[in-house]
């Protein structure tokens, strides 16, 4: 588990660095507003190699609104099957940062 937003960024710029190449595109399917501060987010992520090629995995994701009015990831859940989440980012399967929302 990564905790913070340079453990987070640590371990997705090591997953990177060992597979050039590999691009990561993350579509919203679903934004659930649970109360002024704070949004349950579903999509799926989809991380593709250009040797092996892609993988897709469901996710489920809290922000929360800060003091700021900026909106920061708050928890990251991988929705794949147990047996499935090793070509699903690995290990990176529930984590808490400060990564921003695209306004």
């Amino acid at each position: 588990m990564a905790r913070g937003r340079a453990a987070v960024a640590d371990r997705f710029k090591s997953l990177f660095a060992d597979k050039r190449g590999l691009t990561l595109a993350v579509t919203p399917t679903a934004v659930k507003v649970l109360g002024p501060s704070v949004a349950l987010v579903e999509g799926t992520a989809k991380v593709t190699d250009p040797k092996a090629g892609a993988d897709e995995s469901p996710f489920e994701s809290v922000w929360v609104k800060g003091a700021d009015g900026q909106w920061r990831l708050g928890r990251l859940r991988d929705l794949s099957a147990q047996s499935d989440r090793e070509t699903n980012l690995g290990a990176v399967t529930d984590c808490g940062g400060q990564a921003m929302l695209p306004q």
